[in-house]
């Protein structure tokens, strides 16, 4: 062990790595400033890459108006598995409910949420409104009416569409 090789084994394989690697970097004509900002443009990517699913993963916010006899809009387009903040706003001076069952089943949601929609509708005064926070269901088309009485007949009805 008394000549330079037997050191260089002595080492942690990861101390003996960096070492090695130093030296090709500095072989190569990368001085130690150029190596480290390598790393800290590798690192800074690294980062966006991993926080940009969770910005594409922030929930669009749909606003439905519910006034008489009709839902505005009467066809609301969804992607699957994309989070979403449905806000009921009742523009009306009567009550006025938003009954999808099929759909509200269908969909992720907390249990926070599932409260809100208990029974696949939302109930709501004149001028209240509600959010409900989730997930796409599966691609399909859902029924949506009001089911107060005659409300649907007179036109107050509407689809859920998911692709």
């Amino acid at each position: 062990m008394a000549n330079g090789a037997g050191a260089d084994q002595r080492r942690p394989h990861s101390v003996f790595l960096r070492a090695r690697i130093g030296r090709i970097i500095t072989f190569r004509g990368f001085g130690t400033e150029r190596h480290e900002m390598t790393r800290v443009v590798l690192v800074a990517l690294a980062l966006l890459a991993f926080a940009g699913p969770a910005a594409a993963q922030s929930p669009e916010r749909i606003e439905i108006d519910l006034s008489n006899f009709k839902f505005t809009p009467s066809t609301i387009t969804l992607r699957h598995g994309q989070p979403y903040v449905l806000h009921f706003v009742n523009t009306a001076k009567g009550g006025h409910d938003f009954s999808a069952k099929a759909f509200f089943d269908a969909a992720s949601m907390e249990a926070r949420d599932r409260a809100v929609v208990a029974g696949g509708e939302i109930e709501l005064r004149g001028g209240q409104t509600a959010d409900v926070r989730l997930t796409a269901p599966a691609p399909g088309t859902y029924d949506v009416h009001c089911s107060h009485f005659m409300h649907s007949t007179f036109g107050m009805t509407g689809k859920i569409v998911v692709k």
